[in-house]
């Protein structure tokens, strides 16, 4: 009868062991999922350097009023997101002083409406601010010029 007990607490014990570890290992991942697994670091995939735009070849190709991805931006537009927002995020951002956070939502707003000058004002102006001046410069004059002919 002594050894039946000691073989029944034993299974017992195994159970309940095998049972927190369950509960404890769907407790820590739903509380990783929650976060979004924010402590995990990514590293950017690195990118070819691309040509700098110069004068010369920007006036020699067509404009198009979709906005460049910028190379720091490593998100995606989740959920519903309209375009005033967008645009009202960004030009916080600008105002704070964070120009790279700015592009990143002035390029989040062209993506959602490219047929709007707004997104190109504050992309070309925190770019300016990032002292790349002659290159904010001759977008922004290009989109003045492709929004003016609409």
């Amino acid at each position: 009868m002594g050894r039946g007990r000691r073989r029944g607490w034993r299974v017992l014990a195994g159970l309940s062991f095998a049972i927190g570890v369950l509960i404890l290992g769907v407790w820590g991942y739903q509380r990783g999922y929650e976060a979004g697994f924010q402590s995990a670091k990514i590293a950017p995939k690195p990118q070819a350097p691309r040509p700098q735009a110069t004068p010369q070849t920007i006036a020699k190709t067509p404009f198009n009023p979709s906005i460049e991805k910028p190379k720091f931006y490593m998100g995606s537009i989740q959920g519903t997101l309209t375009y005033k927002h967008a645009i009202q995020i960004a030009q916080n951002y600008y105002k704070q002083g964070a120009y790279e956070n700015a592009i990143i939502w002035a390029y989040r707003a062209n993506q959602i409406n490219p047929n709007d000058i707004q997104s190109w004002k504050i992309y070309t102006q925190s770019l300016a601010k990032m002292g790349q001046e002659k290159q904010a410069n001759e977008l922004f004059k290009q989109a003045e010029i492709f929004f003016n002919k609409r």
